[in-house]
């Protein structure tokens, strides 16, 4: 393929590949449905590099075209239709936020809200000590690098607001199709691992939390956008029914459920307010104005 071209070929699952390819001979890959405006006569742009980030903990997901909802058929309703999306391009926290992280945002707080997290259930693995600081059960072994549950989305969001302050940056929960985008990686895979499930390849029906990173991370870097626990979404799943209270989305299935609720494409509905022993978050991070 000559630099700077885009090159078709028909897939077997009815979908089209596109790939770009960078005179310096970088390359990025969509799968995108095969009827879509961007093979019927319109154009494609994906950029490839990636903007300075002196952090590390940060995978760089570029912008462009992004398949959003069930492609297989098996879907719920809310999953439907599948389309193509715009994504601009982002940073996402290549882990969960831990508990480790999350008790650091308590100890920094002058006031904790008890909406933000459940302080007393025995499945927190975060205490206070006598001083006042917070840190990660000290009973569990590797409680520190377990993703933090029990967090509400207020929650979240106030961890977010903290960090922003603190880095000058902004960091935020991401929308449901930048999560997803994430999650199917360049590949636009139906689990992060891959189009096929297999129960050994993230922390799927276990029936227990696991430490971040545990498996292998996506072809984007990121670690257990499948399993594990769901993460708090920015968006209203049901923005035009305000009479639901299950009316926030998570993404990213949990160490509970199997197959069909680990799909990326599947949309978990919650209260904002619940704070269960599955449901963590992760965070992202925009890009300087200069740098994007």
């Amino acid at each position: 393929m000559e630099p700077g071209s885009i090159g078709l070929c028909e897939l077997e699952s009815g979908f089209y590949w596109i790939q770009l390819q960078e005179p310096d001979g970088t390359s990025a890959a969509v799968a995108v449905p095969a009827v879509n405006p961007f093979i019927n006569g319109g154009t494609i742009s994906i950029k490839l590099t990636s903007p300075p980030l002196s952090e590390s903990g940060w995978c760089w997901i570029p912008g462009g075209p992004a398949i959003v909802g069930d492609t297989l058929g098996v879907g719920r309703e809310d999953e439907r239709p599948a389309r193509i999306e715009h994504v601009d391009g982002f940073w996402m926290a290549e882990k969960e936020i831990t508990n480790r992280e999350y008790a650091d945002f308590l100890s920094n707080q002058k006031q904790i809200d008890d909406g933000w997290i459940d302080l007393e259930s025995r499945k927190c693995l975060i205490q206070k000590q006598t001083d006042g600081r917070f840190v990660p059960n000290q009973t569990l072994e590797r409680s520190g690098e377990m993703p933090v549950v029990m967090v509400s989305l207020e929650g979240a969001l106030a961890y977010c607001q903290w960090l922003s302050k603190k880095t000058g940056s902004t960091i935020r929960l991401p929308t449901e199709i930048e999560w997803e985008k994430a999650a199917r990686g360049p590949e636009s895979f139906v689990y992060a691992y891959g189009n096929i499930y297999k129960q050994s390849l993230a922390n799927q029906e276990s029936g227990k939390l696991k430490p971040v990173g545990s498996y292998k991370p996506n072809s984007f870097g990121l670690y257990d956008m499948t399993g594990n626990v769901f993460e708090w979404m920015s968006d209203k799943a049901n923005p035009s029914n305000q009479e639901t209270t299950l009316n926030h989305s998570l993404r990213g299935g949990s160490f509970v459920l199997d197959g069909m609720y680990l799909r990326n494409s599947f949309r978990m509905k919650q209260s904002p307010t619940v704070m269960t022993d599955d449901i963590g978050f992760r965070i992202v991070r925009d890009p300087l104005p200069h740098s994007d």
